[in-house]
């Protein structure tokens, strides 16, 4: 995709989002999903969103991210429907998406 149409979709997205911070309870849960992951740095992006889903109010999430060869495992997508979360691979789909629950 094009850069310049890019970056207004991200300003678009960055209305609705939520920033996870990386903090001690992601990482106390961190060695869970080392072995799930090729690399550690997946292991702590999917920590933080299991730990952001566990606390944050019961309503639609979606977790976009363009890592499709790591995170669309069937079981991380069992673990993110448990706490009614939609994973998507692309930022334009993810506008869409949210554009639509509006």
């Amino acid at each position: 995709m094009n850069s310049n149409v890019c970056k207004p979709i991200q300003q678009r997205l960055l209305q609705f989002v939520t920033v996870i911070p990386l903090d001690n309870a992601v990482l106390s849960t961190l060695s869970l999903y080392e072995t799930q992951f090729r690399t550690p740095q997946d292991a702590v992006v999917y920590a933080s969103v299991l730990d952001h889903l566990r606390t944050a109010p019961a309503q639609l999430h979606c977790f976009l991210n363009r890592n499709k060869n790591d995170f669309s495992a069937p079981d991380v997508e069992t673990a993110l429907t448990q706490y009614d979360c939609k994973i998507i691979f692309s930022f334009k789909q993810g506008l869409s998406y949210i554009q639509s629950q509006l």
